[in-house]
């Protein structure tokens, strides 16, 4: 693209998939002022236009399930990072997923923060006091994407009682509903949990309740990854089905999945708790990314305890043979409640995918690396992570594709990616996973209009994202221009990078993103503020 475009302008020669779910339409979109109007076919004139040729119109993609909010700090040599998102056509990411965002945290946590944070945003982690601080560090360093944060639960209790196994004091209750209020009020879209990682791993339902309550006042979102995928699963689903039937707040349950293969086809089970619980009148959707394989940080496939006291607490445990043994027993045995996720899939099936020490681990699997055995996978771990400070993200090929489509297929499933933007090796839903659906899974949701809106106009909705998700007068021009019949992912685990075809134009805010499939702005989004 040799000049950008004029602050009006017209794509003309079109089909509309507006995002409500109704069948494409042939109209001339107009764009001004980063703002759009939908006319009928050639009837707007006075401005530039830009022959799309057939393609299809949509509002921009809107991932639920993010970790992309320090992705713009991550610096030089990241350019494949920073493209990763938009060249799929995703225009708005939901952040501070899993419990973990970059605020609140005072200045006095500094220390705990980037170590905290450093399990999922690698190099770039760092904690910020407030939402205006996180906004302004992000914003200058130049969005690919817009964001809408969620407030981690453990960020709030790092922030607040560090690692401790332990309820929070009233005092410190009181503060983390404080702290949470704050982010709310300043715009955040609501709270997210992690309750299968340390130290959110240590809250008791009562604690988790009583921040929805202070969601549910702000009209936000609970969006929870549920403290056990494998087979714990149906009493997790219950639990936070409980938060929400006490509270009243909007439950989202996040990467919604049976996982491990004792449990490959539970998905149906699943789905009957969750459809009783909306028929009850609990407010509950999902988010599924469409494949089979897992990704996380490396040392949550190991028995909570060990990250009970921080990070260099763990690093010096896992140096012990004596804890390794301990370990491996507990890989062996289980522990009750904890979803051993790594033995529950096998360790044949976890691939190293970040490893930024040492990049020819990237790709491997924890037996190709040296365990074999319960014990060799332990020592195999603890090697990787004290070399690595405890940095490593890790691909668990864990679902069965019938589950994946069954769960995909529930009307209240949204789509997200789950992508974990940094270098190495990553999971290919961070390159594919808007036109893997669009292109693979497509009959799973009914037509290309009804899964175009479990990826646009039901996802803004659901988290109240401001003038999104839909193509219609007065919206933010926030589109993708796409081939339907083309689209689909390219990237493979072995090469994620690959990018994806059928995804030929992406504009935010008018702006263009993306044109004739190639990156042209990097820096096109902002931080919003919920409606």
């Amino acid at each position: 693209m040799s000049q950008p475009l004029p602050p009006a302008y017209v794509l003309r020669n079109g089909l509309v998939v507006d995002g409500t779910g109704r069948d494409r339409f042939p109209a001339d979109v107009l764009v001004e002022d980063g703002r759009l109007r939908v006319a009928a076919p050639r009837t707007v004139g006075g401005v530039p236009a830009v022959d799309v040729d057939g393609l299809t119109i949509t509002p921009g993609f809107i991932d639920v399930h993010s970790h992309a909010d320090l992705e713009s700090l991550l610096g030089p040599g990241t350019q494949q990072v920073h493209a990763s998102r938009v060249l799929q056509g995703v225009t708005t990411e939901v952040a501070g997923n899993c419990g973990f965002s970059p605020f609140p945290f005072p200045p006095e946590r500094a220390d705990a923060a980037q170590a905290f944070l450093g399990f999922v945003f690698g190099a770039a982690a760092v904690g910020f006091s407030d939402h205006a601080a996180y906004t302004d560090a992000v914003t200058g360093a130049g969005l690919s994407c817009n964001l809408a944060p969620l407030v981690g639960h453990g960020t709030l209790r790092v922030a607040t009682l560090g690692y401790e196994d332990r309820a929070p004091s009233t005092t410190e209750r009181e503060a983390m509903s404080r702290m949470l209020e704050a982010a709310l009020d300043a715009g955040a879209f609501g709270m997210s949990t992690g309750l299968c990682y340390t130290p959110a791993t240590f809250a008791e339902p009562a604690e988790v309740e009583e921040l929805a309550r202070v969601v549910a006042r702000a009209g936000g979102v609970y969006a929870t990854h549920v403290r056990n995928e494998t087979e714990g699963v149906f009493d997790a689903i219950r639990e936070a089905l409980a938060v929400a039937r006490a509270t009243g707040v909007g439950l989202h349950v996040s990467h919604l999945k049976a996982a491990g293969r004792r449990m490959w086809g539970a998905s149906g089970e699943l789905l009957v708790i969750l459809e009783a619980a909306r028929v009850e009148g609990i407010d509950v959707t999902a988010d599924v990314y469409p494949y089979t394989a897992a990704s996380t940080m490396l040392h949550s496939l190991l028995p909570p305890w060990l990250a009970n006291e921080g990070i260099e607490t763990m690093l010096r445990r896992l140096a012990d043979p004596g804890t390794r043994e301990t370990i491996a027993t507990h890989l062996e045995s289980g522990i009750p409640g904890w979803q051993n996720l790594g033995s529950a899939a096998g360790w044949d099936a976890v691939t190293v995918a970040s490893s930024p020490r040492r990049p020819e681990r990237e790709g491997r699997s924890i037996v190709e690396l040296g365990g074999a055995g319960d014990r060799d996978t332990v020592d195999t771990i603890a090697r990787l992570l004290i070399e690595e400070e405890g940095r490593v993200i890790a691909v668990i090929e864990a679902m069965d594709n019938t589950d994946v489509r069954t769960l995909l297929a529930w009307p209240h499933t949204l789509v997200g990616s789950d992508g974990i933007p940094l270098p190495g090796k990553p999971h290919p839903r961070l390159t594919g996973t808007f036109p893997r659906a669009l292109g693979r899974y497509r009959d799973t949701f009914g037509t290309l209009p009804q899964a175009v809106h479990r990826m646009t106009g039901a996802s803004a909705a659901r988290f109240g994202i401001p003038d999104r998700g839909v193509v219609a007068d007065g919206r933010v021009a926030d589109l993708v221009v796409l081939d339907p019949d083309t689209v689909n992912d390219r990237g493979t685990f072995s090469d994620p990078w690959l990018e994806p075809a059928g995804i030929h134009h992406v504009l935010i805010g008018g702006r263009a993103a993306v044109w004739d499939d190639e990156l042209v702005d990097a820096a096109a989004g902002s931080v919003l503020r919920r409606a």
